[in-house]
């Protein structure tokens, strides 16, 4: 790798911070705009997210007992006394996954900064929340049923009543954040030396993915608008970007066709008398979703400043500034060596020549 390719400059992105590193702010008449592209560093990144995941679901719930695999299973009948077999049971049920959790992201953008004309743009948003690990989150089937009893064991679970089923940890095994359409734009507005206030929004598909029980839940992109507000100041060869706030995302999302699903196994706490288990298979389908997210930043990535060769102060024009640099750094290694020989020299004059804009 060259020199004049390491000295390409380094952006720090942060939900408190975003660093855009080693663009440097000269005394140049006009600045045309620095493009970087940006990777987020997920060793030095972090969110904090709180999800609630709602599904509705409609169904029959029946018994596991089978003549032929499974003769001391449970059976169940309709109603509180009589009846016989193993017959399905109506049922109205709400899963809810919900928790607190950490993660490590990962993810890509395009940013333009441009202290001439006031403005940034930012474009190609890829966030992925997990970085390919999951969260846990507590998983629990609020079932409302008809009268019935079981046998093996022999109970009654009168109507009407719900009953909590914790089903233990579920997994959220993807949250990502895909920006659509086209870059989108912030007004960069001066609020002290060297200091810019902001505020975009940037519209995404936000996909968000559970499994609990051998189900999945979720799954389909659901679009928002991701809001971006904070503060750029520009200090020495660095220039630092503060994002402040929590996004809440509340979205409520038809499935159409519906979801369906079957043989689900669930043991039912006995109603009465309490203290046995029946083991039951739910089946149904889902044909609602929603979801309730709230996500705090903290995300530092690097970039690399797209300069053309020659354009040493980063302002993006190759002019008067950039021959002070390498002239005030000739016969020495620092900046101004174009071509990586090690010496800033005629040479490298010649190249900065050429790129003069």
């Amino acid at each position: 790798m060259s020199r004049a390719t390491s000295r390409l400059k380094t952006l720090t992105v942060t939900r408190t911070t975003l660093a855009l590193g080693a663009v440097a702010i000269a005394n140049a008449i006009c600045h045309a705009g620095v493009n970087y592209d940006v990777t987020i560093v997920t060793s030095q990144s972090s969110i904090d997210s709180t999800t609630n995941l709602s599904v509705p679901l409609t169904g029959t719930l029946i018994g596991n007992w089978n003549a032929r695999t499974n003769p001391t299973g449970t059976k169940t009948i309709p109603g509180l006394f009589g009846g016989s077999g193993n017959n399905p049971i109506g049922y109205s049920a709400t899963f809810v996954a919900d928790g607190s959790f950490s993660t490590v992201p990962s993810g890509t953008f395009q940013m333009n900064v441009d202290t001439g004309s006031l403005s940034f743009t930012l474009d190609g948003l890829t966030l992925d929340f997990l970085s390919g690990e999951t969260a846990g989150v507590d998983a629990t089937l609020n079932v409302n049923y008809s009268s019935f009893h079981t046998q093996n064991p022999t109970a009654i679970f009168p109507g009407g009543v719900t009953i909590p089923l914790p089903l233990g940890e579920a997994l959220l095994t993807e949250l990502s954040a895909s920006q659509t359409g086209a870059a989108v734009a912030g007004i960069l507005v001066p609020s002290g030396p060297d200091s810019f206030t902001f505020a975009t929004a940037v519209p995404v598909d936000l996909l968000a993915t559970i499994e609990a029980n051998g189900q999945v839940f979720g799954g389909t992109p659901v679009p928002f608008a991701l809001p971006i507000a904070g503060t750029v100041t520009f200090g020495g060869e660095s220039v630092v970007i503060t994002l402040n706030g929590t996004n809440t995302i509340e979205e409520t999302q038809a499935i159409d066709p519906p979801a369906t699903f079957e043989n689900q196994a669930i043991d039912l706490p006995t109603v009465l008398p309490p203290g046995g288990t029946a083991h039951i298979l739910f089946g149904g389908s889902i044909a609602s979703l929603s979801v309730t997210q709230s996500l705090t930043f903290d995300i530092v990535a690097d970039a690399a400043a797209q300069l053309e060769p020659g354009d040493l102060n980063g302002d993006g024009s190759v002019s008067a500034p950039d021959l002070a640099i390498l002239l005030g750094a000739w016969g020495s290694s620092g900046p101004g060596d174009l071509n990586g020989d090690g010496t800033v020299g005629a040479a490298d004059l010649a190249l900065l020549l050429g790129a003069w804009s």
